[in-house]
C-alpha cells in the first residue's frame, strides 16, 4: 500500500516537473502555439530558426509569400517576381502599414509565419491598393510567410548586379532553343521583349487592353508540346489588368498586345516565366522556357 502511494508521489511530482518545464518555455515557443490579434490582423509563428538576426529600419527584407483565401486557394505567390525576389525596404512610411509595423516589431529573419487579415487591409498595406475585385467573394485572406533575409542598402546594389549576371548568362544558354522553337512554330513571330515572342492566331477588331478586368483562357506547355496547365472556357480565369503581379510576367505583357476576343501563341524565357525557383506545385522546373496558348475571353475596361 505504501509502495503505491509512493509511485503515485512519484507520478505526480513528474508531472508537475513537466509543467514548470513547458511553462519556462521562451515567449518565441508560446507564439508558435498561439494565435495573437493585433490591430485586428491574427498571426501565428509557425517556426523560426535559432541565431535569430533582428530586422533594422533602412534594410531590405526578402519574403517568401503565399497568399490564399480562406479556403487555401491560391492566387498570388511571390514566385511571381521572378529573380529579384518579392522585397520591402523597411522604412517609417512603410511602418505606417499595420501589417509590416507587426512584422517589424514581432519577427525575425528565418521565422515562417501565418497571417489573417481583411481583405481591404490586405490590399492597402501589401499593394497599396484598394482594388478587390479578383476576390470578391471573400472577406479575409491567409498569408504564408517565410522571412528568408534581409540585405543592408550598401549590399542592395551588389545582390542586384549578382541578378543581372544570373540573368545574362541565362539569356546566352536559351537563346538558341527559343529562336529554334520559333523558326519552327510561328510564320510571323513578334519580339515584344528579350527573347519574348508571340504571334496572333485569331485576329479581331475588339477593345485594345489597357486597365480593367481581363477574362482569359489558356493552355502552358514545355517546348515539347507536352502540356503542364490548363484554364478552360467554363472557368475563365479573371485579372485587372494594369496591377502587376498577377500572372507570369510574360503573359501581361503580351496580353497588353491584344484587344478583345484575339488569340495567340507565346513562347516565354525562363525569367518571364516561372524562373529559377521553378512553379509553386513542382509542375515547371527552374529556368526553362515555356510556351502558351492564350485567349482574351472579355475585357471590361475600368470607368474613368
Amino acid at each position: 500500500m505504501f509502495s503505491k502511494f509512493v509511485k503515485h508521489i512519484q507520478v505526480l511530482f513528474i508531472y508537475f516537473f513537466i509543467s514548470i518545464l513547458v511553462i519556462s518555455c521562451s515567449d518565441r515557443e508560446k507564439k508558435s502555439n498561439y494565435a495573437v490579434i493585433e490591430k485586428g490582423i491574427q498571426h501565428q509563428l509557425i517556426s523560426f530558426e535559432e541565431n535569430q538576426e533582428k530586422l533594422k529600419m533602412g534594410d531590405y527584407i526578402f519574403l517568401n509569400a503565399i497568399f490564399t483565401t480562406t479556403r487555401d486557394s491560391i492566387f498570388w505567390t511571390s514566385k511571381l517576381t521572378q529573380d529579384k525576389g518579392f522585397y520591402y525596404q523597411l522604412s517609417d512610411s512603410l511602418m505606417k502599414f499595420d501589417f509590416f509595423n507587426l512584422l517589424f516589431t514581432n519577427y525575425s529573419v528565418g521565422d515562417s509565419i501565418h497571417f489573417r487579415m481583411k481583405k481591404e487591409s490586405f490590399f492597402h498595406d501589401i499593394f497599396n491598393t484598394e482594388e478587390q475585385n479578383i476576390l470578391k467573394n471573400n472577406d479575409s485572406i491567409v498569408l504564408k510567410i517565410k522571412i528568408e533575409r534581409s540585405v543592408s542598402p550598401d549590399n542592395f546594389n551588389v545582390f542586384l548586379n549578382e541578378v543581372q549576371f544570373k540573368q545574362e548568362a541565362r539569356k546566352y544558354q536559351q537563346k538558341e532553343i527559343i529562336r529554334e522553337w520559333v523558326k519552327k512554330n510561328m510564320t510571323q513571330p513578334v519580339e515584344v521583349d528579350s527573347l519574348l515572342f508571340y504571334e496572333k492566331t485569331r485576329c479581331t477588331n475588339g477593345k485594345k487592353i489597357t486597365e480593367g478586368s481581363v477574362f482569359i483562357i489558356y493552355e502552358g506547355f514545355f517546348l515539347d508540346g507536352t502540356r503542364f496547365e490548363q484554364i478552360l472556357p467554363t472557368d475563365s480565369f479573371i485579372i485587372n489588368y494594369g496591377k502587376e503581379s498577377q500572372l507570369l510576367r510574360g503573359l501581361e505583357i503580351v496580353i497588353g498586345q491584344l484587344n478583345e476576343g484575339e488569340s495567340a501563341k507565346i513562347i516565354l524565357p525562363s525569367w518571364q516565366g516561372f524562373g529559377e525557383r521553378g512553379s509553386l506545385n513542382g509542375s515547371v522546373p527552374p529556368n526553362i522556357p515555356i510556351t502558351y496558348k492564350l485567349t482574351i475571353n472579355q475585357y471590361k475596361e475600368n470607368e474613368k
